[in-house]
């Protein structure tokens, strides 16, 4: 059970001691004497990795629902809850009379519910940094008017930007900077950052968070939790939220039901239930299985973000297998591979893996909504083999002077199937990443795009990118693993077989060879792949009979090019005749014929052949030219 196994991922990894806090971003500094004076002129502006953005920090977090509004978090907010101002005072004077009070009376809220918790906190720690905001709260906003904002803070534009549109400026040494949207404040007095001070750190966690917690559970109902299996336990109404989901809102919901508003009917009821009656998790339970999805989807050991999908995996106990796994599907060098096989199917004993379970989770988001597209479960040693064999049905032989950096990464592999990145859909890579698991096959039909963009990259006049093998290492795990009896068997390197559609794609690379060598390699206009290939390859039996024609003329220019035509004209021709030979014909002392239509799976086979034979050919001149240096 998915619920069930994120839930136990989250008592053996100890996330319930950091319910307390989360990590979000603190971009202003208020500096501060212990008398409550500004010892800066201006605020103080934290950088991170992002720019503009402010700097990670582990901040307090209140679990009282903010949805009726009026609730601010403890030490650090935004600028309505430590000032009193609205965010965007020109939004709020378009809105009518009614909404306009509504949004007022929420901001005022709020900046006495900020103020309210370092009230309670100052008087329960007698802290001097608590002490000292107060004080500077009373010097800049006396009897709670908040109608003059402070000098480090202005609502207009920026100096030498005038008839831009206003926003929140603020004041720091460095100059003037704009307030970006979300940006929150926090306090430093005599240097000491408060989100830091160790005292209200424990005051926070060890008092405030665990009294909501207690005052949560009293107020609901009790009963049965589906999680743990216990009875009497409170039961969580509303569900907390999943952040950082793909494709959703900022908070998304795995387990969520509509409101009930007065004259409405719940459409997520039954038998009379409401909200959380409907899906019985205790509140633990509930937090639980959100702080362990949260902490998957936040440590990039957890997860993979592949375009529109977020892939999460997690172990009982081999935690290191997650890491390894997602640097291999990501960065499939050949040494990763070599070393993550060494380690996981050769250096651990069976047992051990056999008794583990392996987890896995594909997400994608709709608006408020967290969507679980595929879960999977299996022991490590199952994940583990299947892993293997993925890599084993994708290897395939490369361009020996244009070696692609990571041919086999779940996202370039997804990426062959569409014509830009931002096209991809989220089921593509979560397919893969299934087959890969799982050993289940591809969808047959995503040959169709595959080579559509293949034949589109064809006859781009930079064909650098028409044979990047991340494309043919698709087609082949995907031929593969959709073969039946004894159909050919696609292989890394060229294939000697007497499969017709693979030997055509040969010879038409073969053909090519002899056109673009007749002309000296300086062909210009288009060629016989560029005219040729879409019919070729879904048609052989129209186009066939005139290539060979043509090709008796390209081959009739090498031999009058001199000797070094001659030369080549006896390697393409015996080319020519080995791959011949093995398209059989349909009747006994017949010349080889060629089929009229070709099926989506044999053109896969066309395409296979036509870059294998591709791959041999430069292997060849490369083994060549090493031989005459």
């Amino acid at each position: 059970m998915l619920l069930q196994a994120l839930y136990e991922f989250a008592e053996r990894s100890d996330l319930f001691s950091s319910q307390s806090f989360e990590e979000r971003s603190v971009r202003w500094i208020i500096p501060l004497d212990k008398d409550g004076n500004m010892i800066s002129n201006g605020l103080i502006e934290i950088t991170g990795e992002r720019p503009n953005k402010g700097k990670m920090f582990a901040c307090p977090r209140t679990i009282r629902s903010k949805k009726g509004g009026g609730v601010s978090e403890f030490l650090t907010d935004t600028i309505t809850s430590v000032f009193g101002f609205d965010s965007d005072p020109d939004k709020l004077s378009e809105q009518p009379a009614k909404k306009q009070k509504t949004r007022i009376d929420n901001n005022q809220e709020k900046f006495r519910d900020f103020w309210r918790q370092i009230e309670e906190g100052c008087e329960r720690t007698k802290s001097s940094c608590l002490s000292a905001m107060l004080k500077w709260r009373q010097k800049t906003f006396p009897h709670d008017m908040q109608n003059e904002s402070p000098p480090f803070l202005r609502w207009g534009t920026q100096i030498g930007k005038e008839g831009d549109k206003e926003k929140w400026i603020i004041h720091t040494s460095a100059g003037e900077k704009i307030l970006g949207p979300g940006d929150r404040f926090t306090f430093q007095v005599d240097g000491q950052l408060v989100l830091l001070d160790n005292q209200l750190r424990n005051y926070w966690e060890n008092d405030v968070s665990r009294k909501e917690l207690e005052n949560r559970d009293e107020r609901v109902q009790r009963s049965f939790c589906i999680l743990s299996g216990k009875q009497n336990l409170p039961l969580s109404i509303s569900h907390p939220a999943i952040k950082n989901i793909p494709g959703a809102m900022a908070n998304s919901y795995m387990v969520s039901f509509s409101s009930q508003k007065k004259g409405d009917v719940c459409s997520f009821a039954s038998f009379g239930w409401k909200k959380g009656e409907n899906v019985p998790i205790s509140t633990r339970g509930a937090d639980g299985y959100s702080l362990a999805l949260n902490e998957l989807l936040s440590n990039s050991d957890h997860n993979l973000r592949l375009g529109p999908s977020a892939i999460c995996f997690w172990t009982r106990e081999n935690n290191e297998f997650n890491s390894d796994l997602v640097n291999l599907f990501k960065k499939p060098s050949p040494l990763v591979i070599k070393q993550f096989f060494q380690r996981w199917s050769m250096g651990i004993n069976d047992a051990i893996l056999e008794q583990d379970r392996f987890y896995c989770i594909s997400l994608s988001g709709n608006a408020g909504r967290t969507v679980v597209k595929r879960w999977f479960d299996a022991s490590l040693r199952n994940a583990s083999n299947n892993v293997s064999q993925w890599f084993d049905d994708l290897q395939i032989e490369e361009m020996p002077s244009k070696k692609e950096a990571t041919p086999l990464s779940i996202y370039r592999l997804a990426c062959t199937t569409v014509r830009d990145a931002k096209d991809l859909r989220s089921e593509i890579p979560i397919l893969l990443v299934s087959a890969a698991l799982e050993n289940n096959p591809l969808p047959l039909i995503w040959l169709k795009p595959i080579l559509h963009r293949f034949h589109c990259d064809l006859v781009n006049p930079d064909k650098g990118f028409a044979l990047n093998p991340s494309r043919f290492a698709l087609i082949k795990i995907i031929l593969i693993r959709n073969r039946k009896g004894d159909a050919f068997m696609p292989t890394p390197a060229l294939a000697e077989t007497l499969d017709k559609p693979y030997n055509l794609g040969r010879l038409m690379a073969v053909l090519e060879h002899l056109q673009d060598a007749s002309f000296e390699f300086q062909l210009e206009g288009a060629g016989v792949v560029d005219k040729y290939y879409g019919t070729a390859s879904s048609a052989p039996a129209t186009i066939f009979p005139l290539l060979l024609r043509l090709a008796r003329h390209h081959l009739r220019k090498l031999e009058r090019s001199g000797e070094k035509g001659k030369t080549r004209k006896f390697f393409i021709e015996k080319s020519m005749r080995e791959i011949m030979a093995l398209i059989q014909p349909d009747e006994n002392a017949a010349p080889p014929s060629f089929p009229r239509i070709l099926s989506l799976e044999e053109q896969g086979r066309f395409a296979l052949g036509f870059y294998q034979q591709k791959v041999h050919e430069a292997q060849q001149r490369n083994q060549s030219k090493k031989e005459n240096e």
